[in-house]
């Protein structure tokens, strides 16, 4: 795997080569691995390998793998326990990780209530409020927010949309038609629905 970037690190099995000029940069940690499944946010990223282990990288202030200034930006695995997971998705300083039987679970800052209502921080990945709508089947992160996408083509909202919108819950969006597709923008949001 090859990522734009730098880090100061130099464990032998799981560093970024380093490059001071925006270069691309081999991910030594993904060498033996089959990526899946990336999601990238604001500082940071999440990946997920043919393994089923979970990888996160962060740059940013808030991190369960950043232990010391020097190993900033290095992959390091997050405990995702016995399930099984289907995607990965990453926002400004928190992730969500979609398992295959539907449920969210989310960590990192939760300053706008994007993961949950509650809790302003989660260290390690936790189950969502938005699992009790049933099955998730899609997620996209924002800057302050998040939408999931339900298996019966409903969207919950979550977290804060501009300087007026606050979703402190999981709302459902209204929308009249069967939502087949979503994604998130720094603070927008894009429904694609079935007919």
């Amino acid at each position: 795997m090859f990522a734009i970037g730098s880090t100061v690190s130099r464990n032998p099995d799981y560093h970024c080569e380093y490059s001071d000029n925006n270069a691309l940069l081999k991910v030594v940690a993904f060498s033996k691995k089959k990526l899946v499944d990336i999601s990238c946010g604001y500082r940071n990223a999440i990946f997920l390998t043919n393994d089923n282990t979970v990888w996160e990288s962060n740059m940013a202030t808030f991190s369960i793998s950043s232990d010391s200034k020097k190993t900033f930006g290095v992959p390091k695995t997050v405990a995702t326990g016995d399930q099984t997971v289907k995607s990965v998705h990453a926002g400004f300083d928190f992730y969500v990780i979609l398992s295959t039987t539907g449920q969210a679970y989310g960590y990192g800052q939760n300053m706008n209530y994007q993961l949950d209502s509650a809790g302003y921080v989660f260290n390690s990945p936790t189950i969502l409020e938005v699992s009790r709508y049933g099955p998730i089947i899609d997620c996209s992160c924002g800057v302050t927010n998040a939408v999931f996408l339900t298996s019966t083509g409903k969207a919950l909202v979550t977290g804060k949309f501009g300087k007026t919108r606050q979703f402190n819950t999981p709302t459902v969006y209204p929308c009249k038609q069967t939502i087949v597709s979503i994604s998130m923008g720094a603070y927008g949001l894009f429904l694609i629905t079935s007919t």
